[in-house]
C-alpha cells in the first residue's frame, strides 16, 4: 500500500460524528515558534521552506538557499529544529534514531523500541517534546506484524519510549495524525492491514487523551483530508468532498460538539488548502470560482467570508499557501516546471514573487 502524505489534500466523504469526546481547553496554549538548526546556523524568521525537484530547501530572507536533509524539515523533524529522526536501514527493515543538533557535535541515539520497522512513521508533539511512532507496511495480508499495530510515544528528555495503543485485532494497523497543539490530544487512525493509506476509505478515527490515556471514537470522520488543529485545539478541520456538489471543502469538527460538523465552504465554490491565522481567529483559503483560482479570507465559523486575490492567468494553480507573521504566503504553478513563491500584504495586495518551487512553510510562521 501507498504511504500516506498526512496533510495531503485528498477527501472522503464524512457521515456525522458522535462518541464523548474529552472537553476541549479552556485557555489557549501559545504555539511555539518553530526554528530550524542547520550546520549550526539558526535560519531566522521568514525563511521560506520550498520543494525544488523533490528536494527540500530552506531560502533565507537574504536569497541563500541551503539543502535539508529528510529529518531537518517535516513529519521527521522536531517543531523547533533541535531534534531529527532518522530511519536507518538495517537490512530490509529500518531502525530509528534520533539526532540532536544542537549538541556539538549533533549526537544521535536509537530509540528503544523503534527498531526493524518495515515503514516506520513519526508525528512530533507541537512543543517538540517527543514524538510518536508507527509502522504502516505495504501488503501485509491478515497478519499485521506487532510494529504495525502498536503506536508508541518517545520522550525526548527522559529517553523513554511508551506504548499508547496496541490493537488486538491481528489485521489491523494503527498510525498517528496529528498532536492538538496544547499536547493533550492525539489523533489516529486504526486502518485495515491492506487498506491503500493512512485514513483511507474502511479506517477509523480516534482522539486519545494523552493525560488519561483514553481513547475516544470519532464515529464517522475520515481523518484522509485532515487539514490542521485549531489555535486552541478545542477542535480541527478537514477537506472533503461535498456529495451533494462534488465540491471540495472546508469542515470544522469541534470536540464539544463532534455531531455537528460545519462545513465552512460555501456550496457553490471549491476550497484547496487552508492555513490559520497567527492569532487563531481566521483562515485563508485557496478556491476555485468557475474554474478561476482565488483566495479567500474568512473568520473561524466561516462568517465573514471574503475574496481578496484571484488569478486569472491560463493554467494557474495554486499550490501552496501560507498565512505568515507579516503577510500571506503562496506558490503558484503555471506553465513553467518550477513554481514561483509570492508574497502579499493581508489584503491580497502589493504580491511580489520572492522565490522559486512550492512552498511548504515559512519559518517562524505561528
Amino acid at each position: 500500500m501507498r504511504r500516506f502524505a498526512l496533510m495531503c489534500l485528498l477527501c472522503a466523504a464524512l457521515a456525522a460524528c458522535g462518541g464523548n469526546p474529552p472537553p476541549p481547553t479552556q485557555t489557549p496554549t501559545p504555539i511555539p515558534t518553530p526554528t530550524l538548526i542547520v550546520e549550526g546556523e539558526e535560519l531566522p524568521l521568514g525563511t521560506l521552506i520550498l520543494s525544488q525537484l523533490n528536494q527540500q530547501i530552506a531560502q533565507r530572507p537574504d536569497g541563500r538557499q541551503i539543502r535539508l536533509g529528510e529529518d531537518r524539515y517535516g513529519a521527521q523533524a522536531s517543531p523547533n529544529g533541535r531534534y531529527g529522526v532518522k530511519f536507518v536501514s538495517n537490512g530490509a527493515t529500518f531502525d530509528l534514531v534520533v539526532t540532536d543538533y544542537e549538541a556539538t557535535p549533533p549526537s544521535a541515539r536509537p530509540v528503544p523500541e523503534g527498531a526493524n520497522y518495515l515503514a516506520p512513521g513519526v508525528t512530533w508533539a507541537a512543543d517538540s517534546s517527543g514524538f510518536a511512532f508507527f509502522d504502516f507496511p505495504a501488503a501485509l495480508g491478515n497478519v499485521a506484524p506487532t510494529s504495525a499495530r502498536t503506536l508508541r510515544y518517545f520522550d525526548v528528555a527522559a529517553g523513554q519510549t511508551r506504548t499508547l495503543i496496541t490493537e488486538a485485532a491481528q489485521n489491523r494497523v494503527v498510525a498517528a495524525i496529528a498532536f492538538s497543539p496544547d499536547g493533550r490530544y492525539l489523533l489516529y487512525t486504526v486502518s485495515d492491514a491492506q487498506a491503500e493509506g493512512v485514513g483511507g476509505p474502511g479506517a477509523a478515527a480516534f482522539v486519545l487523551n494523552m493525560t488519561t490515556g483514553s481513547s475516544f471514537p470519532l464515529t464517522g470522520v475520515s481523518l484522509l483530508g485532515f487539514a490542521g488543529w485549531l489555535r486552541d485545539s478545542s477542535g480541527f478541520l478537514t477537506l472533503r468532498i461535498d456529495p451533494k456538489t462534488g465540491n471540495n471543502g472546508v469542515v470544522l469538527y469541534r470536540l464539544n460538539a463532534l455531531a455537528q460538523p460545519a462545513r465552512l465552504t460555501p456550496s457553490e465554490v471549491a476550497d484547496f488548502l487552508v492555513s490559520t491565522s497567527p492569532d487563531g481567529r481566521r483562515l485563508i483559503v485557496s478556491s476555485s470560482v468557475e474554474g478561476i483560482p482565488a483566495l479567500f479570507m474568512m473568520n473561524t465559523d466561516g462568517t465573514g467570508r471574503r475574496q481578496i486575490a484571484t488569478f486569472n492567468a491560463p493554467n494557474t494553480v495554486i499550490t501552496g499557501l501560507v498565512w505568515g507573521n507579516d503577510g500571506l504566503y503562496y506558490s503558484l504553478a503555471g506553465t513553467g516546471n518550477l513554481d514561483t513563491v509570492w508574497r502579499a500584504d493581508l489584503d491580497g495586495k502589493n504580491a511580489a514573487q520572492i522565490g522559486i518551487g512550492t512552498l511548504l512553510a515559512v519559518i517562524g510562521a505561528r
